[in-house]
């Protein structure tokens, strides 16, 4: 980028300049790759996609200064990080989705389903492509994640030495699921695997999937107003005598 004329300069290997292309602003302020042919062009309050053999934006979407940008494997989805936040978008900088954050965002990678996993200066946490978002775990010190596979997340510290931190990515991968409906994958990591908690039923009431959550739930007088609220009449009929004993009892 040459901010002198405030051109788009294309380079070959002998770093000989092959083509010149104006940038979609009057002020650009950065330039990040976009897959081939195309450019992220960053002014001071927006960002385009811009395809630079038609030389035309096919895509623009209002963001803060951008550090970083990190796409996903398939080049479907980009995450934009700025100072404290994150902004998800798919690969046309559409359907978009912002985190905030009181410290300072750091790094991030994408794993194998789209799940965008991303440190600050303590934590290290996790965000939906729908932009539902949480903590896997504190950390002890500052890293700088560089790719993740499975439940391993690897990284750099500080110093620049490669580290591995194995993380318990059950609960995102519960979510996702949940989100994407594929139910026969949650019943199975229902039956599989440890996830009742308060957290996860508030977030399965808060997401409209009271059936779902039936199945964690042993107090029954939460079973029976879950069952009322996603109109399973066989377990209200089931609880409704021990609810009545109870209320007789009490």
């Amino acid at each position: 980028m040459n901010k002198a004329d405030n051109q788009i300069q294309i380079r070959n290997l002998q770093n000989e300049i092959t083509k010149k292309v104006p940038s979609p602003y009057g002020i650009t302020t950065a330039i990040f790759y976009a897959g081939t042919g195309s450019l992220l062009v960053q002014s001071e309050d927006r960002m385009a996609l811009f395809n630079v053999q038609q030389r035309s934006s096919v895509g623009e979407v209002s963001v803060p200064q951008i550090k970083y940008v990190v796409w996903s494997e398939d080049m479907a989805r980009v995450a934009l990080l700025s100072k404290h936040a994150v902004t998800l978008l798919d690969k046309k900088l559409q359907n978009s989705c912002t985190v905030h954050e009181a410290m300072r965002v750091k790094s991030a990678a994408f794993d194998a389903n789209g799940v965008l996993i991303y440190t600050t200066l303590n934590h290290l946490k996790y965000c939906l492509p729908n932009g539902d978002n949480g903590i896997i775990k504190t950390l002890e010190e500052c890293v700088y994640l560089t790719r993740v596979i499975g439940s391993s997340v690897f990284c750099l510290d500080r110093e620049g030495r490669s580290k591995k931190v194995d993380i318990d990515n059950s609960e995102y991968l519960f979510k996702l699921a949940l989100t994407q409906g594929h139910y026969d994958r949650v019943m199975q990591m229902i039956r599989e695997q440890e996830l009742c908690g308060q957290a996860i039923i508030a977030y399965l009431q808060e997401k409209g999937f009271p059936e779902v959550a039936l199945h964690f739930v042993k107090d029954q007088r939460l079973r029976f107003n879950l069952a009322v609220e996603c109109g399973n009449i066989e377990v209200c009929t089931l609880l409704m005598p021990c609810l009545r004993e109870r209320d007789i009892v009490v």
